[in-house]
This record gives C-alpha cells, structure tokens and sequence, in this order.
C-alpha cells in the first residue's frame, strides 16, 4: 500500500472514488462537482490537499485536508477540515481508511493546525479526538409568522438576483459584508472571487444578492434550489437582515430554514422569539490541537460581550498537559503548565466542557465562575463544510 499526496494526475481517479463511496454510502446518484465545487479545481495546490492510499497502483481511500484562516474578533486560529474521506467497497477492511486518516492528522500537527474540523459519526471520529461541539440555532420561520411579525412590511420591496461567477463587483460586495462578522473563514479571492462564488454554490446551493427598493444591495443569501434550506446569509444591518429572511419567505413561497450562530446576538434574540421552532444543535466536530491559543480566542471573544467573573481554574487535558485559566478585572489568560490540574479530562471531555452545547455540570462539577466561562462561542459555517 502506497500512500502520497494527490496529483492533477489523480484527479479523475479521486471525483471516482468520492462519487462512488458516497454514492454508495447514502443510495443516491453523487456529483461532488456539484456538491462541493472546490473539488472540481484540478491544480496542483488543490489535489495536493488530498492524501491517497493506492493498492495494487489503484486509488482506493483518500482522505482531503482543508486549511482555512479563521478570524475571531481581532485574533486568528489555523483551521483545518479533514473531509471528503472515502474508501471503495471492494478495498474496505484492508486497512487503506485507518492508515490513510493516520496520516492526514501526522500532516495537520505537522503544519500548525490550530483546530481540526470535520463531519461523520461520532463512533468513527471518537478514537481520533473528534468531539461535538460548537453552537447553533436552527430556526424555521412560516408565512404565518412573516404575516404577524412584519404586518406592515411589503416583501416584494426587496429582490433577489442570482449571483452569477463572473459577476465580480457583486461578489466583491458579498465578501466584504461577510468579513464584517467576528467569525469568519479566509475564503480565497485571488482568482476574481471565483473561489468564493464555488463556496456560495456548495451543498448545490444558489447565491443571490438582495436589493432593496432603491435598488441599493443590502446583503445575499446562498439557498438550495427549492428555496426551503438558507444555507448561508449576509446582510449590511441586523434589519436589513430580518427584512431578507421575511422576503425570501414571500420568494420562495413555502417555510424556511437557516442557521444562527451565538456571535449573532441581535438576530438571535429576535429570531428565537418569533420563528415557528428552534432547534440548538452543535454544528461539526472538532479537534483541538492547540488548546492554549484555541481557548484564550474565544474566551476573548465572549469577554468581548459578557462580563466575566474573576476566577482561575487548572484544567489538566490527557495527553497535552494543564492549562491555566483565568480571568482578573476583564482580562483574560491562558497558558499551558505542567502543574496539576484542579479536574483532569480526556480530550472529548475537554471539547464537550468549553466548546459544547450542554451545561457544565452535564461534564464534570465546575465553580461557579467557570459555569459562567463555558461554554465558548464556537461556531462554523455550513458551506465551509467541505
């Protein structure tokens, strides 16, 4: 069995293997061109983000390894999603997936990675330090909840317009407006946005920019097909905001879903009061890497809006060491010790108590103050799931 870094070479054998393992593992027709765009881009910096293993000189697992540049607040964290990871039927129980994953999480300690992201089964993900985590709030919202809250607002006021690729002033806009929230993905625009337009057209996904009655642009929104799914939305003010998920009700004709993270904190509060049902859900999994700058990023950005009580807490993590948690007068610290820890956890405890979703206590006892810190503000971006 060798296992290498993919080639543009590679590129027909890898569309193959991702097409059929998925095609087999969900019983359906797969089209990653269309699922995931990205995939579709046959250069060498872009295959060579795909770990293969070939046996017998055939391609029979591949394992994709993502990096993305987070931004959080004024800080930046090395994100990595480790996705796309496929093995087909006839080579299954040889070793080719163990190996082959083995090797991708060598390559993302090897690189810095801060953070390791990916989406799968839990039973799968566990033995290689995946853990659920990061928040968010899944709202659907009805004809009759636009009609009650909005009574007075005209929805055909605002248009949609589907974003085409080569239309770069309009993307150009969209990026801008999505780099304004305190959580975001560097999504390369070095070839005229087109990168970013395939991400906005991921999951089979359609962009369109939102234009109100003077014809100003106000925001986008990425949807499926149907309409029925918002996977992503932007928009220049939280009511510009409000004002484009009542109009695209009114557009697509039919209940709406979409995602907001705790970060939104204007929308949420106004969303979670109105629409039909929510749903809180973590949103991938995750594997720290960097636990020491990981923690202090989102401790800073929590401290940003809450006030947090003084307090030191020693959490020693298995295998990485102790960190030193505290918080005096507003400021926030974190820094990995080798001194013994006030509770000691495993790496997915570790996740589930600062990144999850439950309560502390749902963990291990905490003190108060520490009941106040955690959970962490951790989130992603759905058509950054690659």
């Amino acid at each position: 069995m060798e296992i290498r870094h993919l080639t543009p070479a590679d590129h027909d054998d890898l569309i193959y293997v991702l097409n059929r393992s998925f095609g087999t593992t969900y019983g359906r027709i797969m089209d990653f061109t269309k699922e995931q765009p990205k995939i579709e881009l046959n250069d060498e910096e872009s295959m060579n983000k795909h770990i293969g293993a070939f046996i017998d000189g055939k391609l029979a697992c591949v394992v994709g390894i993502y990096p993305m540049y987070g931004h959080i607040n004024e800080d930046e964290v090395t994100f990595a999603t480790v996705g796309n990871v496929a093995t087909l039927p006839e080579f299954e129980g040889q070793g080719a997936f163990s190996k082959t994953f083995a090797r991708a999480m060598e390559i993302c300690e090897e690189t810095g990675i801060d953070v390791a992201r990916l989406g799968g089964k839990r039973q799968r993900y566990n033995r290689y330090g995946f853990e659920k985590g990061g928040i968010s709030y899944e709202c659907t919202f009805t004809k009759k909840n636009r009609q009650r809250i909005f009574p007075d607002f005209d929805p055909s006021e605002i248009t949609f317009t589907r974003i085409k690729r080569d239309d770069v002033e309009t993307l150009k806009f969209a990026y801008e407006i999505y780099k304004k929230r305190d959580f975001y993905l560097e999504r390369d625009t070095a070839n005229n946005y087109d990168v970013f337009h395939r991400i906005l057209c991921a999951k089979c996904c359609v962009p369109f920019i939102a234009t109100n009655k003077n014809g100003e642009k106000i925001g986008y929104i990425s949807a499926s097909v149907n309409g029925e799914r918002i996977w992503e939305i932007r928009a220049t003010s939280t009511e510009n905001y409000k004002n484009m998920i009542a109009a695209w009700n009114y557009f697509a004709s039919c209940d709406i879903r979409f995602n907001i993270t705790p970060l939104l904190f204007e929308e949420a509060r106004f969303f979670t009061k109105v629409c039909e049902d929510i749903k809180v859900s973590s949103t991938t999994f995750f594997n720290v890497l960097n636990w020491e700058k990981t923690v202090k990023v989102y401790m800073n950005i929590k401290a940003k809006y809450e006030t947090l009580p003084d307090g030191e807490l020693k959490l020693a993590i298995t295998g990485y060491g102790t960190l030193n948690i505290s918080v005096k007068d507003g400021a926030v610290s974190c820094v990995r010790t080798s001194d013994e820890g006030d509770v000691t956890l495993d790496k997915l405890d570790a996740t589930r108590l600062l990144f999850g979703i439950m309560p502390t206590n749902t963990v291990c006892p905490m003190p108060y103050f520490a009941k106040c810190w955690f959970p962490l503000p951790m989130t992603w971006d759905s058509l950054d799931a690659l």
